[in-house]
């Protein structure tokens, strides 16, 4: 069960959006989530369903500027006047709500990266309205921090206070993130159809702990996204014979892929699987079957008709050492 909610911000401007997320089960305690900065809470959808697999009902809002709760009210990153101490405020206020929906259970908050100094904050003032904290990823002393608020204020005075970057979006980062997603999938499709070999050439297992690494560094998608792009180079050199892999690596590389691609990123395929596209696999293993005859007989025209044919109609073939692959352009 999924309850919206929405209630008045402490910066008496906004209106913060908010889920309570209810397992089928009897629930045992609630787990309020506290995201980070310039984020929004259901980048924790996949942690939120584990705690409702455990019989955790949890709680998360969007902080003001962020998320669900910028977007309704057309401001982003800013707190408002109050700063930071808004977002302690507005938690608590998200605490209360869900305490009265679902009151004596034990309740518990967990708050990463921003968040966790937020519940840090929360825990001097309110500690005796929760029975137990987790922090994760809490910044530590940063040494650049007072040139940092000497940039923030010399930006004020220039810019003013609700200043915002350009956003660098057009067609062309559109087209290069289509780009980039075909290769990924793709490459998840090619590593289904990889067979083990007696040798091993690649290091799946610091491409693995690399991955890892960034997410313990702040979930740092963007480095594991890079991390992953070099795996996509293995499963090619793995299909095109320049690099082998052993079943016990093969396996690990499965699961890297479809833990980070699938259940960590959430991207999702173009459902390769449906009833149009193994048809169409069918036509095409019929007609590659009616090439393979052509070349047998060396009757070369035929067999370069057919693959020439097939690719006007967007279908690139690639011989391989075991046959074929196809891919549509």
């Amino acid at each position: 069960m999924l309850h919206e909610v929405s209630f008045h911000s402490f910066n008496g401007r906004d209106e913060v959006q908010g889920w309570v997320y209810v397992p089928a089960c009897k629930p045992k305690g609630i787990v309020q989530v506290i995201h980070g900065f310039g984020e929004h809470s259901r980048r924790y959808f996949h942690m939120i369903v584990k705690f409702m697999d455990a019989g955790y009902i949890v709680a998360a809002d969007d902080h003001v500027g962020h998320g669900k709760t910028a977007m309704y009210n057309d401001t982003w990153g800013d707190w408002g006047d109050a700063g930071f101490h808004t977002m302690m405020e507005d938690e608590h206020k998200l605490k209360e709500i869900v305490s009265k929906m679902y009151p004596d259970l034990p309740y518990f908050m967990f708050g990463h990266s921003m968040g966790s100094l937020a519940v840090r904050a929360y825990l001097k003032r309110y500690d005796d309205t929760i029975d137990a904290l987790i922090v994760c990823g809490s910044p530590s002393k940063n040494p650049a921090a007072g040139a940092g608020k000497l940039l923030c204020k010399l930006m004020k005075c220039m810019k003013g206070a609700h200043y915002r970057s350009p956003l660098d979006f057009s067609n062309e980062a559109l087209k290069a993130a289509e780009k980039g997603y075909e290769r990924m999938m793709a490459a998840v499709s090619q590593l289904n159809r990889l067979k083990a070999s007696n040798e091993n050439t690649v290091d799946i297992a610091t491409l693995q702990t690399n991955c890892f690494e960034a997410m313990n560094d702040d979930l740092n998608t963007p480095i594991l996204i890079a991390h992953l792009f070099e795996g996509v180079r293995i499963i090619n050199s793995i299909a095109a014979g320049s690099e082998k892999i052993n079943a016990e690596n093969l396996e690990m590389l499965k699961n890297l892929f479809h833990s980070f691609v699938f259940d960590i990123l959430g991207l999702k395929g173009e459902e390769d699987s449906s009833a149009s596209n193994q048809a169409l696999g069918k036509v095409i293993d019929a007609m590659m079957n009616v090439r393979k005859t052509a070349r047998a007989n060396k009757d070369w025209a035929t067999s370069d008709s057919i693959r020439d044919e097939l690719k006007n109609a967007g279908i690139q073939i690639k011989d391989t050492k075991d046959g074929y692959e196809w891919s549509l352009e």
